[in-house]
């Protein structure tokens, strides 16, 4: 796909939102669209071999995570992935935290 077939295709709307949280108060939608110029992370001895890339995101009592685009800096995360979440919020004041990753082998084991 070109740069902008991939780009026209990650604005489409989610096929699936992940639920998460415990508060009561209201909803936080929160989509993972895409980063631009993200630094190469990845050490490996492998040509071509750059950041796998995920976002976590953090909100009140809960963390969740985008799935992992292999092998870019500039990641599109597609309406069939795990991109969009859903936080039930507990105080309209919290903060959400979001933090970009570079996916190693067995950092989650």
């Amino acid at each position: 796909m070109t740069k902008e077939a991939l780009q026209k295709e990650a604005l489409e709307p989610s096929r699936h939102w992940n639920d998460v949280g415990s508060g009561k108060l209201g909803k936080l939608y929160v989509e993972i669209i895409g980063c631009d110029g993200l630094p190469q992370l990845d050490t490996g001895s492998f040509l071509g071999n750059k950041t796998d890339a995920f976002v976590s995101v953090v909100y009140e009592d809960c963390i969740s995570k985008t799935d992992v685009i292999d092998d870019t800096l500039f990641p599109r995360w597609m309406p069939w992935s795990q991109r969009a979440f859903q936080f039930h919020m507990m105080h309209p004041s919290s903060q959400l935290y979001l933090g970009v990753f570079d996916y190693d082998e067995g950092m989650f084991e």
